[in-house]
């Protein structure tokens, strides 16, 4: 079970962590889940902002009006979806403001910007550098970024150390933070797509690696484990029905791999009206050979044991 996000903050943030955080030299871990950066920002899967361990109401209350904040938390994301980091003033304005004029977007984004600021609580929680913007790390940490090194420091570790286990903190780190797919809940903007495709490969190498590393250790009831998992966050991918039939397939679990090809058949045909590809019709196949094999075998073998203690046939006496 994995804890929710104001669960994991509230630890993170005990009272008094932004005056600790804000003395002069302080330093944090924008990796590790309660290093005391006061703003955490989640954009994989359910969008929210959380200071200093509290949820920031995105909706608006009886104090303030939730239309006055759709735009910042717009910029916010937009930001985030563009890599947070040297974002030009001219991309952001284009996406967030397409139909306005050159100097008024800029004029929108500007405006904007101060809005933002004041949401998150800090001026330097976004710095403006040259006609672009850069989220600061220092005081904010995103589940993106976080996602991203865990799984580039596991498959880097699991490359440099195949048989080892080093890599596997990071990698299951990496998983608990993917909550889904890059802001799946949030009204569809074109922004959007492109680090949600990046995001949803790199969930889709995770997977495949650490369930291989799992399958190589004999260690096919973790491997099955994180494959229901991964499902649970992406229920139409078939490459994840794909690993979870090949781990059951070498755990020799034959009718658990026709389960799961039912599931995934069934599952694409719904959503997507698409056919499993060949490669998992191969695998499922495989599944019914080795099946057959194994039943014919266990027929030969139970042939044989009632064969075992009995004498040879008696011959009838000749008259």
């Amino acid at each position: 079970m994995y804890e929710t996000h104001s669960a994991i903050d509230s630890r993170a943030f005990p009272r008094g962590s932004m005056e600790r955080f804000a003395r002069p030299g302080a330093q944090a871990n924008p990796d590790r889940i309660g290093s005391g950066v006061p703003i955490r920002i989640y954009m994989l899967g359910r969008f929210s902002v959380v200071i200093a361990g509290q949820p920031v109401s995105l909706n608006g209350n009886k104090n303030s009006n939730g239309k006055t904040k759709k735009r910042p938390l717009a910029l916010l994301k937009a930001l985030i979806a563009f890599g947070g980091r040297g974002v030009a003033y001219s991309q952001l304005a284009e996406s967030l403001w397409p139909d306005s004029e050159g100097d008024l977007a800029v004029r929108n984004l500007t405006v904007t910007l101060h809005r933002l600021r004041h949401l998150l609580r800090s001026n330097a929680a976004v710095l403006q550098h040259d006609g672009k913007l850069t989220l600061n790390e220092g005081i904010c940490w995103v589940d993106v970024w976080s996602f991203e090194r865990s799984v580039n420091d596991g498959l880097r570790r699991l490359n440099e150390s195949p048989g080892a286990d080093v890599s596997e903190p990071h990698l299951r780190a990496a998983l608990s933070l993917y909550s889904g797919h890059f802001l799946s809940r949030e009204s569809e903007e074109s922004w959007m797509l492109t680090p949600r495709l990046r995001l949803k490969t790199k969930f889709e190498r995770l997977v495949a690696a650490l369930s291989r590393h799992l399958e190589n250790g004999e260690r096919f009831s973790d491997a099955v484990d994180l494959c229901l998992q991964a499902l649970e966050r992406d229920p139409l991918n078939e490459l994840i029905y794909r690993r979870l039939m090949s781990c059951y397939l070498k755990a020799g679990e034959f009718a658990s791999v026709l389960r799961t090809y039912t599931r995934c058949r069934e599952a694409l045909a719904s959503e997507l009206s698409s056919p499993p590809s060949l490669e998992t019709e191969n695998i499922y196949l495989e599944s019914v050979r080795a099946a057959t094999e194994l039943s014919g075998a266990q027929a030969a073998r139970l042939s044989h044991l009632s064969g075992i203690g009995r004498g040879p046939p008696m011959k009838r006496a000749l008259a």
